[in-house]
């Protein structure tokens, strides 16, 4: 960390570990108390970090240490909303942890980003709609939804051939639903959210890369009057996130009443619609060149004076 601060200007840092937090409540605050005691000698100021959390492992204590350090962005592996969902994948953890671990995040100012795997191998209409309430109860956090991979060599795997309800082999296996209507709904499921959801240009991918982006701006250049524009990506985020219900729920619908395909091709066109007007909404926030004008006229503002030559470059 201290070459990257000094040699390459990095001032922030990912964790992409799921083990940076472990178990143990005590260990953890005894490891980033060192942490933070050699990031002081070291005098790496003003940095940041992102991690990955269990929302058993998030305690307040431990964050409250995490945000002295810089920490910005939890990604938490909440992962369903149904706790017979969450034991089928063999996690140790309930729900009522994972609304405790964004009430703490909520309460500390930390950026928080989640992923539902709505579909899955133990997904019933009923998990689906609580699912649905779930997110509406946390509309503001950067979310995704999905379906449930399997790969070689899980309990997963395992279960489902045991079950004969997976094929392929162990590059890309894939699973049936417990019913006509659930393998229904994984058709159409798989077929709308695609371009919204999953592909590598996805909107949703955007809009929470765009909320990492927002709570790093907020953090590494609050004195540059940056709210407006955090709060103009929040209120898109939300936006997004209303719409990606609202076609979840009538997917659903449409697989109870078991649809026609006119009806899918309503839904489709519809849904394609919606996409564009999003892409045009996280246009210009997207544009790099307009963020760096919008902080150079903020600094500008504030201090009389524009950014230096590398403050400018790495923005």
């Amino acid at each position: 960390m201290e070459e990257l601060y000094e040699n390459k200007h990095i001032r922030h840092f990912v964790f992409h570990d799921d083990n940076f937090l472990v178990k143990n409540k005590q260990k953890n605050i005894d490891r980033l108390i060192k942490l933070e005691k050699e990031i002081k000698e070291r005098d790496l100021e003003h940095i940041g970090i992102t991690i990955k959390c269990c929302p058993t492992e998030a305690d307040a204590d431990v964050f409250s240490i995490l945000k002295r350090i810089g920490l910005v962005r939890v990604f938490l592996g909440i992962e369903s909303s149904s706790d017979a969902v969450i034991s089928s994948f063999n996690r140790r953890q309930h729900i009522n942890d994972s609304i405790k671990a964004l009430k703490i995040c909520e309460d500390l100012g930390i950026s928080v980003q989640f992923n539902l795997m709505v579909l899955n191998p133990s997904a019933t209409f009923e998990t689906m709609r609580n699912d649905i309430k779930f997110l509406k109860n946390h509309i503001s956090y950067p979310f995704n939804f999905c379906r449930t991979e399997i790969y070689a060599g899980t309990p997963l795997e395992k279960m489902m051939m045991e079950e004969g309800r997976v094929w392929g082999n162990y590059l890309a296996r894939s699973y049936t639903m417990p019913n006509e209507r659930l393998n229904f709904f994984n058709l159409i499921f798989i077929k709308v959210f695609y371009k919204r959801c999953w592909n590598q240009n996805s909107i949703m991918l955007k809009s929470t890369g765009l909320e990492h982006w927002a709570a790093m701006l907020n953090h590494h250049y609050k004195d540059f009057n940056v709210r407006p524009l955090v709060d103009k990506i929040m209120k898109a985020r939300i936006k997004l996130n209303k719409s990606s219900i609202y076609f979840l729920n009538r997917l659903i619908d449409l697989a109870e009443d078991c649809g026609t395909q006119i009806k899918i091709n309503e839904i489709m066109l519809e849904e394609s619609e919606n996409l564009k007007e999003f892409e045009q909404l996280f246009k210009e926030v997207m544009n790099s060149k307009y963020v760096k004008h919008y902080i150079e006229s903020s600094f500008q503002e504030k201090f009389g004076s524009y950014l230096d030559e590398r403050v400018s470059r790495d923005l």
